[in-house]
């Protein structure tokens, strides 16, 4: 039976209906559904392994409080198989490097086969080898070939299959559109949809950023809100800008990039405010803004902050290269002495 067979004119979908396409444990449960019903073929096909070695297939196994999406031991206890599905993020080294750490010390003597799940492993730049990267497009291939050839399925069965094929189908292309459209993310208003591949995109700018640091013997760590915040954002902390009572830090949120600091003393705030404006003439931006303070008090407040504005048909190259340039002219106007003098007073 074909695919095209069951398709609908209707665009109704039940993942959709139910809201839990962008779940990645529904991801893990329909992959373990596969597993379970059609084991020879699944098996071969993503892991290169015969089935009948292996028992239980497990979900949100937990280790030492961190949890593997899909877990698969041999029935010998002498092989497993993990599998981490990433559909609203993208692995980092210090992710992976827990697993492997917890799984070989639970799992010493045990060969092990992991796999990250993501959009895009091509863009991914990780100094970890011991994973194996597929792309939802590959997944999405192996289950339009299983279908094309199968012929004992239930009529009930090709429907729930045909409905996870659709939904991850306009996910994937939707993907492939935006890596070269980024223009149509970084938006001052997102929509709930939007704001889901606007948190994407930026644990690829945390990737790409980390990488770039690394090459400068640069530490830093990473903040990626996507629900927390009603806009999305994401905060990166140079651990050289971090001080005893005074932290810097960048902020990307929707369209807007921000210096930000996190102080509750305002005089200071409002010092280093006075320093940057002084600065300004290097800024070439038409949308720089610099904070207004109140008698409120405070915890934290932006420096200044611009919007980011692209051409037509940006990517991700030229959003990451805009990353760059606005930390490394921060990166100048905090090394300056006379800012050096007012963080020594905080």
């Amino acid at each position: 039976m074909k695919i095209q067979e069951t398709n609908t004119k209707t665009n109704f979908n039940i993942f959709k209906i139910l809201e839990k396409d962008d779940k990645e444990l529904i991801h893990s449960g329909f992959i373990k559904y596969l597993l379970e019903y059609w084991a020879d073929y699944f098996f071969k096909i993503l892991f290169k392994e015969n089935n009948e070695d292996y028992g239980e297939i497990e979900l949100e196994k937990s280790h030492n409080r961190k949890r593997l999406d899909i877990f698969i031991k041999s029935k010998k206890n002498d092989k497993l198989i993990v599998i981490e599905n990433k559909f609203k993020s993208f692995p980092n080294d210090e992710q992976l490097n827990t697993y492997d750490q917890i799984l070989e010390e639970i799992y010493p003597n045990v060969a092990k086969k992991k796999y990250v799940i993501c959009f895009d492993p091509d863009i991914i730049s990780l100094q970890n080898s011991n994973w194996q990267m597929l792309s939802y497009t590959y997944l999405l291939s192996c289950i339009k070939g299983f279908i094309k050839n199968l012929k004992q399925i239930t009529n009930d069965q090709l429907v729930f299959i045909n409905h996870y094929i659709n939904f991850l189908n306009d996910y994937v292309t939707f993907y492939g559109s935006i890596k070269y459209n980024i223009q149509n993310i970084f938006i001052s208003n997102p929509r709930e949809e939007d704001k889901f591949w606007m948190s994407l995109i930026y644990y690829i700018i945390r990737n790409e950023v980390d990488v770039y640091f690394r090459e400068k013997n640069i530490i830093a760590t990473y903040r990626v809100a996507p629900g927390t915040t009603t806009i999305p954002l994401l905060d990166i902390f140079p651990d050289h800008w971090q001080f005893k009572s005074i932290k810097f830090l960048i902020e990307l949120q929707g369209n807007e990039i921000k210096f930000y600091t996190w102080t509750e003393d305002k005089k200071i705030i409002l010092e280093i405010i006075d320093l940057a404006k002084r600065k300004s003439f290097e800024i070439d931006s038409k949308t720089l803004k610099y904070k207004t303070l109140t008698k409120k008090n405070i915890r934290s407040s932006y420096i200044y902050k611009e919007k980011m504005v692209f051409e037509n048909n940006a990517d991700l190259n030229e959003i990451i290269k805009y990353i760059k340039n606005y930390y490394n002219f921060i990166d100048s106007f905090l090394s300056d002495k006379n800012i050096l003098k007012l963080i020594k007073k905080v």
